[in-house]
């Protein structure tokens, strides 16, 4: 993802019109680079033994990335996806695949609905 993608991205939320097809190539791509930098993060928490609740940073984390699919259905940013009906049923032990992460599951959209 590049900072043209960003902006389209951002352009987007506030409105600008741009193909479906575009859309969803630059948010998926936004999702995939999150849950890259998740990895990564959670990999220096570990490596460096950061006081930091693990378990609950990778629930987190998930859901942050999961939210990206309601924000391409929502065509919005806002939302809370840390909340506790969403953290509860979080994976704790590993920030998930991209392929796992990239369609947030029924029950995840029901949230926000």
């Amino acid at each position: 993802m590049d900072n043209h993608d960003d902006i389209t991205l951002w352009k987007w939320l506030d409105g600008e019109d741009f193909s479906t097809r575009k859309i969803n190539k630059v948010l998926r791509a936004s999702q995939a680079l999150e849950a890259d930098n998740e990895r990564i993060t959670v990999q220096l928490i570990r490596k460096r033994k950061l006081p930091i609740n693990i378990k609950n940073y990778i629930k987190e984390a998930n859901a942050y990335i999961m939210f990206h699919d309601v924000i391409l259905r929502r065509r919005s940013f806002d939302g809370n996806y840390n909340m506790p009906e969403i953290m509860n049923r979080m994976n704790s032990k590993k920030v998930l695949d991209y392929k796992d992460l990239k369609i947030a599951p029924k029950w995840f959209h029901n949230v926000f609905d």
